[in-house]
């Protein structure tokens, strides 16, 4: 194995570690606001994919760095590696837009940061939620690349 790889798969291996606690620090901010075990569980498993899954694919990243890559998790890499549905793209956006809720009232973001975010899955889950519409729907869809 190259040396190259072994740093990368450290560099992700860190990164999901640091992101694994602040996941279980989520987990303690959702249950301050009564939700359901269920709902829970889904915003916990949605924010994973999203941090340590898909922010650590190819350039791994810190989960406050994300705010800026959603579009190219809905519109690409959630289609290539996933089967997607609709309601997956509706409920990991608002899992997304929750967790980093979450890391603004802790000061781990700006308000800035987390607008942008907002105003970026607002205004382009129809877009995303067509394109799940063509990827099941038309033989020759193409990827981004």
């Amino acid at each position: 194995m190259s040396n190259k790889k072994i740093d990368y798969e450290r560099e992700v291996e860190k990164i999901q570690e640091a992101n694994n606690v602040v996941l279980k620090d989520f987990e303690q901010w959702l249950l301050s606001q009564q939700l359901s075990n269920k709902v829970i569980k889904r915003h916990l498993d949605n924010a994973s994919l999203y941090i340590n899954d898909f922010l650590c694919h190819y350039e791994p990243q810190q989960c406050i760095e994300g705010t800026h890559q959603v579009d190219s998790f809905f519109s690409d890499w959630f289609l290539r590696k996933y089967s997607p549905s609709k309601t997956g793209v509706q409920e990991i956006s608002a899992s997304i837009k929750k967790f980093y809720q979450y890391l603004l009232t802790n000061n781990k973001i700006t308000q800035e940061s987390y607008d942008e975010l907002a105003y970026d899955i607002k205004e382009s889950k129809a877009e995303w939620l067509e394109s799940v519409e063509s990827y099941w729907n038309e033989p020759d869809f193409e990827f981004l690349d």
